[in-house]
């Protein structure tokens, strides 16, 4: 039987109110945590307008710089999923800190904001409208195709919901509802203003 999950105020600190506040939360804990070995800033490069500003991705690596076993844990690969990342960075480094919980022969490398620009400003993607999570490919190959969304590129673009949604259910009579999906958030590297925009480097 599935029970709700219940978290105390206390727990519930854990969530920030936007990443400066995550990212100061974060900071703080980890001056704090004997296990914490490096931390690592790395700003937003080509910062051009005020959007940009103190905007950084934080790394720290927690346990013994010789570990054989790493685990990577990241946040905000998509922007706006960083509040729950954050809260599950910040929860873990609380529990290392009191419980010492990294078992022997291990490191925790931990990524904070990969996409800080995303975080702060609630989006998907990043600076350059690119989703993060479509731009780990070979860009020394051919950049992989899709036709599906190239099929379906007008409709993205139709203004009236009603005709977007027409165009988009006889996409998917046609072609199937996995098609369908793979078309529209598979990835794409054709249209820089689509959504799901990969990049080219």
């Amino acid at each position: 039987m599935n029970r709700p999950l219940t978290l105390t105020p206390k727990e519930l600190d854990a969530f920030p109110a936007n990443y400066h506040e995550a990212r100061k939360a974060l900071k703080t804990l980890s001056q704090s945590c004997p296990q914490l070995e490096d931390i690592q800033s790395y700003p937003l490069s080509g910062a051009s307008n005020s959007e940009h500003d103190n905007l950084s991705t934080e790394t720290l690596w927690l346990g013994p710089s010789s570990a054989e076993n790493l685990v990577v844990l990241i946040s905000a690969t998509h922007g706006v999923e960083g509040f729950v990342g954050a809260a599950v960075q910040t929860d873990l480094l609380q529990r290392i800190h009191r419980d010492a919980l990294l078992p022997a022969n291990t490191a925790l490398l931990m990524i904070f904001a990969l996409n800080p620009f995303g975080f702060a400003q609630h989006r998907r993607c990043d600076e350059r409208g690119i989703d993060l999570n479509r731009n780990f490919i070979d860009f020394s190959q051919p950049l992989p195709a899709n036709k599906g969304y190239d099929q379906l590129q007008s409709a993205v673009y139709e203004e009236n919901p009603i005709k977007r949604q027409a165009l988009f259910e006889e996409f998917q009579r046609q072609q199937g509802q996995t098609a369908f999906e793979i078309a529209l958030s598979g990835g794409q590297y054709s249209d820089r203003y689509g959504p799901f925009y990969g990049g080219h480097q």
